[in-house]
């Protein structure tokens, strides 16, 4: 701490006036106290606001790097393998199926299902974590199989991950008379997992599905969110802007770990709600967060492209996306004039002009990358891509 934080501490901890007598609390107290977040029980609730929390927080500020270490993919035959250096390893396979050639772009991992069994009323599917690293817990955040509610509930994994239903509806194709699968509907199409380190606060979030596109069925695996939980004052929380989770003194919010997430606007308590709020009952139970000025301070970083001449010519035009969503298949763009446009995976296009979607490609967009896009503005003044191209 610098002499004038010492300063400046010095003063604000001086003693001031009172009219009632201050009760030295008990060693019970002062632990209940921490286990609830607060960084100095001993100073809480005594004339100390956040102006001195804010003084010890510069005091450590000492923000850790962007971990180096990131996800990897291996694909069989029946199962998608993802491994993590920060966390371990997970096999996502569907029951009695094999799968297609697998396919990876960054955060991303899908392969087409064939299924012994001519158009299954349900596709199951199975994970299990392997290799897991000392203390990592997993928590399966989904909708009852057996209730007809959309509510999901955060369950912590003890011995195994149960295995996920999956039910597909078929509908025949009006013009060439084909059985189409369909699988979307919310929250009983996916499930997320998610992998939390209880001593730094960072997780992974993936998000596991059976999803059709043109006539197949899918499991994709995406690599959602990457965070930290952290812990800070009310004023800084006010600050930064993002919703946070309110815990006695010092709020909970969610910093992103890696560049990917770091986008403009992320935020990931307003964008996961349910999910965070119930995450966070195991986040304060099990300790699993850092101080403000320990956490990871990722930076948003896109990747440049460049479009041809021949792509100036014909009006495209570069825009970079924010995240995309492979389940809903769709997701946000920042234009180059800083308006949004919203991108979907049937505009996505392949060198020849032709949807990728109906050459038998999964169609997603890679995170931040910028992409080329033609759009078209909306009467309620939001902006549609017609038509993307990844370059």
């Amino acid at each position: 701490m610098n002499t004038a934080n010492l300063s400046e501490l010095e003063t604000a901890l001086q003693p001031k006036p009172v009219t009632e007598t201050l009760r030295v609390k008990t060693n019970q107290e002062l632990r209940a106290l921490k286990a609830s977040g607060v960084r100095h029980p001993g100073l809480a609730d005594e004339c100390v606001t956040d102006t001195v929390a804010d003084l010890f927080e510069a005091a450590e500020a000492d923000h850790a790097a962007e971990p180096e270490e990131i996800r990897s993919w291996t694909t069989s035959r029946t199962q998608i393998e993802y491994r993590h250096p920060l966390f371990g390893k997970l096999l996502i396979g569907v029951k009695n199926c094999s799968l297609g050639e697998p396919q990876h772009e960054g955060p991303d991992s899908w392969a087409r299902v064939y299924s012994p069994t001519p158009r299954p009323n349900w596709l199951e599917i199975e994970m299990s974590v392997t290799t897991i690293h000392r203390d990592i817990k997993v928590i399966e955040f989904a909708a009852d199989p057996d209730s007809h509610s959309d509510d999901q509930f955060a369950n912590e994994v003890i011995c195994k991950i149960a295995p996920f239903p999956v039910k597909v509806q078929w509908q025949k194709n009006r013009e060439n008379g084909d059985w189409v699968p369909f699988t979307r509907v919310k929250h009983r199409d996916n499930l997320d997992l998610i992998i939390l380190n209880p001593e730094s606060g960072q997780f992974i979030q993936l998000e596991i599905s059976i999803t059709t596109r043109n006539g197949f069925c899918w499991l994709l695996v995406e690599e959602q969110y990457s965070g930290q939980w952290v812990r800070t004052t009310k004023t800084r929380a006010e600050t930064l802007g993002v919703k946070n989770i309110a815990h006695g003194q010092y709020p909970l919010l969610v910093m992103p770990l890696y560049a990917a997430n770091a986008y403009p606007t992320a935020d990931y308590v307003r964008t996961f709600p349910e999910l965070a709020e119930q995450m966070s009952q195991f986040v304060i139970r099990w300790g699993a967060l850092v101080p403000f000025g320990k956490c990871v301070k990722a930076t948003w970083a896109p990747e440049t492209r460049e479009l041809t001449e021949e792509m100036v010519a014909k009006s495209w035009k570069k825009a970079t996306p924010l995240f995309f969503n492979g389940v809903i298949g769709h997701g946000p763009a920042l234009c180059e004039d800083g308006k949004i446009c919203f991108l979907h995976f049937s505009k996505i296009m392949g060198a020849d002009g032709s949807p990728v979607g109906c050459r038998g490609q999964f169609p997603i967009i890679p995170p931040m990358r910028e992409v080329a896009v033609k759009w078209m503005d909306q009467p309620d003044g939001k902006r549609a891509a017609t038509a993307i191209r990844v370059i």
